[in-house]
């Protein structure tokens, strides 16, 4: 268990260091540490902590690659 944990620490930690360059994605560093370690990007679920899967979520709903929750508030114009 507890190297599933570093692992799941070494992965995030890698994706922050990209992202917090500048000029990438969340998405798109996660592609990069996939790549640079021959990694199948649908397997990183489990590697991701809770509040990455969340930033991933709201960037694939801004980008319109996956559906916006409903429960979100819209503002009432039609």
């Amino acid at each position: 268990m507890g190297s599933i944990l570093n692992l799941q620490k070494r992965f995030s930690d890698e994706v922050e260091r990209i992202v917090s360059r500048g000029n990438t994605t969340y998405i798109e560093a996660v592609i990069d540490v996939c790549e640079k370690h021959g990694i199948d990007p649908s397997s990183v679920g489990k590697f991701l902590p809770k509040a990455m899967k969340e930033r991933l979520k709201v960037e694939g709903q801004d980008l319109n690659l996956i559906p916006k929750d409903k429960k979100q508030k819209r503002l009432p114009f039609k």
